[in-house]
């Protein structure tokens, strides 16, 4: 995988795509909305030098449709440099 903020927006797409909240009690609210999964995805598996990077780039997600989301985020991957 190319390492950038691009492939990586990418990759947070793929994981809203397969993202199902889960309504468990003591799940955290915070990834049960589109935009708590991809920062959640973001800690979790960008490396470290470019989250920040990823973060930035993330599009405004005032959706709680998931697959809307990741339509949103592959859009604005589009619009990032190779």
């Amino acid at each position: 995988m190319k390492h950038n903020a691009k492939s990586w927006l990418r990759r947070v797409a793929d994981t809203l795509e397969d993202w199902r909240p889960r309504d468990d009690v003591g799940a955290s609210r915070i990834t049960t909305t589109p935009l708590g999964a991809a920062i959640l995805t973001i800690q979790r598996l960008v490396p470290p030098d470019l989250r920040l990077a990823v973060r930035l780039a993330l599009p405004r997600m005032e959706t709680h449709d998931f697959d809307e989301a990741a339509a949103l985020v592959r859009l604005a991957a589009r619009q990032l440099p190779d």
